[in-house]
């Protein structure tokens, strides 16, 4: 049984999405150019327009982000403990030796060294006897050799 209707806020309402919570609808509206949030009474259905716009050009597909995730506490490792092609590697570390004639920096901690391969912004930070914290790293073989990368993300 049809209870009535509701004007979208715009033309051409090409998508819709109810939020997780049933409380909020988003509707796209392709040919002016925006989407429009609606109250949504749980019960009843019926809906209210929150007043709220956003301005998208030719607004199709919507979907509601997910809700943060909680962060995790990172794990920490040991130079002793990593192996070959390794990822999310972290490490506080101390800056033994930087190389002169290629770009490789030799980092080491209680348990043992291994070898950086900075890229050019990260060399700078690279000073003898610096204490590096370096997260979310991985290892790469190189010549039967790991050596410690450090992505831009």
């Amino acid at each position: 049984k049809l209870e009535g209707f509701t004007y979208t806020g715009g033309e051409h309402p090409r998508n819709f999405t109810i939020h997780p919570s049933g409380n909020w609808i988003l509707v796209a509206n392709q040919d002016s150019d925006n989407v429009v949030v609606f109250r949504r009474d749980r019960r009843s259905g019926k809906l209210e327009d929150s007043g709220q716009r956003a301005k998208v050009k030719t607004a199709r597909c919507i979907i509601w982000g997910n809700p943060r995730r909680k962060l995790t506490k990172p794990t920490w490792h040991t130079v002793a403990s990593l192996t070959p092609e390794q990822k999310g590697i972290n490490l506080y570390v101390k800056v033994v030796k930087v190389s002169s004639d290629v770009p490789e920096v030799v980092l080491g901690d209680a348990s043992g060294l291994v070898t950086l391969r900075p890229r050019d912004d990260q060399l700078k930070l690279c000073v003898e006897g610096a204490m590096l914290r370096i997260q979310n790293a991985q290892i790469r073989m190189v010549a039967n050799h790991m050596r410690l990368e450090v992505s831009k993300r």
